[in-house]
């Protein structure tokens, strides 16, 4: 066993916490324990199991929050099972996966450690690169739709990293697309554009960046290090904006954004605030658009088990975020979070209004013999809207207590 949790929470409200796996609390109180577990046969064969029992005044119930078998050979990585996946350097917001919704059963190839490549390895720098085949819920307006998704990262410098990624959404029931025509709902941009039923298909991208400076208070700024950090998202492509025919139509149509779909991530974080190593600080903004993340055959957008999968703040969607935290002793760290969000449906032509949402909060981690870790934390919000229902206001609290045992 590599760690073992047990929590406790209370909430005056039902309430759905933010990149958190997709985990919901009930009003009142709940908790329960958890523990991940792992197996390792050499250097090539991972067994990982994470279980999870969580109560409630009302019931029990106990779900595999993740799992999987993972195989490496030579720097070749394979996963089957479910584990999450956040892609971008945001912290508190990602516009194409994010930890929001519960990790994805999957299938997963990717690079086990950077590597470089023939010839031109150097001056393009480390890479990584993976794909997923995930399928999703029989629950939902496609039974059984599939996520895939792929992405690329690269540092071409030891300052700056950048990355690109691709998710569609295919298949599901009513009718099933031939399992031989997944490649080309994966690889092929322009197979939705078929108007069979089983082709539809909604497909993202996005590319992000992060820049990395080191000793910049030499220029009279406020921290010793700096991150700067960014993620532009696009739903939907813009094939009219184009030529009508030829190679520049086939741009517009499979990669060109919609100015109507596109979405940003974009976060400054100080390390070493004032001079001060135990002293951080960051902000972030992130913004969707009206047709971002919904789909008009996926009516629920995207979405899984009641969650987005990326951003939490869905279609039309804004988040301000900030937050400071300082490591008083090698043991004990405070934190202090301020967040203001506006949080659309991902349903198609939803006619509710948005949910927003102003509030902070304080945690604080204190690590004792050894082995064992406490976190405490107190959320507060002024909420509007709730639940995407008009008049439905009020304050939420949020009051929660976790005590780890590690034994790694």
């Amino acid at each position: 066993m590599d760690r073992f949790q047990v929590s406790s929470q209370w909430t005056n409200h039902k309430l759905s916490l933010v990149n958190e796996q997709g985990r919901t609390l009930q009003k009142w109180l709940s908790g329960g324990p958890t523990f991940e577990s792992r197996l390792q046969i050499g250097d090539f064969l991972t067994f990982y199991v994470q279980p999870e029992l969580s109560w409630t005044e009302d019931d029990t119930q106990a779900r595999l929050a993740s799992g999987y078998l993972k195989l490496t050979i030579w720097n070749i990585e394979l996963l089957i099972g479910r584990d999450s996946l956040a892609w971008g350097p945001g912290y508190h917001n990602a516009l194409l996966l994010s930890n929001n919704a519960q990790p994805l059963d999957q299938i997963r190839l990717g690079s086990a450690e950077p590597f470089l490549l023939p010839w031109i390895g150097k001056w393009v720098g480390p890479m990584k690169a993976l794909i997923f085949l995930a399928q999703l819920e029989e629950r939902r307006d496609h039974s059984f739709a599939k996520l895939s998704g792929m992405r690329l990262t690269v540092a071409p410098a030891t300052f700056l990293e950048l990355g690109a990624s691709r998710t569609v959404m295919f298949d599901g029931g009513g009718p099933y697309l031939p399992l031989r025509q997944y490649p080309r709902a994966i690889f092929d941009p322009s197979f939705g554009d078929d108007p069979a039923p089983e082709r539809r298909t909604n497909s993202l991208a996005s590319v992000d960046a992060e820049l990395r400076f080191r000793n910049v208070d030499r220029y009279f700024l406020p921290s010793r290090d700096l991150r700067l950090y960014g993620e532009f998202f696009w739903d939907d492509t813009c094939g009219e904006c184009g030529p009508s025919s030829g190679v520049g139509h086939f741009f517009a149509s499979n990669f060109l954004p919609k100015r109507s779909t596109v979405g940003a991530v974009g976060g400054v974080h100080w390390i070493g605030l004032f001079g001060q190593d135990w002293l951080d600080a960051r902000v972030e903004y992130a913004r969707t658009s009206p047709e971002s993340l919904n789909h008009a055959q996926f009516i629920s957008g995207y979405w899984t088990r009641g969650h987005v999968i990326s951003d939490f703040v869905g279609t039309n969607g804004s988040d301000y975020f900030g937050r400071i935290s300082a490591r008083l002793t090698p043991n004990l760290m405070l934190g202090f979070d301020v967040d203001r969000a506006v949080i659309g449906s991902t349903v198609a032509s939803f006619p509710g209004p948005q949910e927003r949402r102003l509030g902070g909060g304080l945690d604080v981690s204190y690590r004792f013999w050894d082995r064992y870790s406490l976190f405490a934390q107190y959320l507060i919000s002024d909420v509007k809207n709730r639940h995407f229902q008009a008049g439905n206001d009020g304050f939420d609290h949020l009051l929660r207590v976790e005590l780890t045992r590690s034994f790694r």
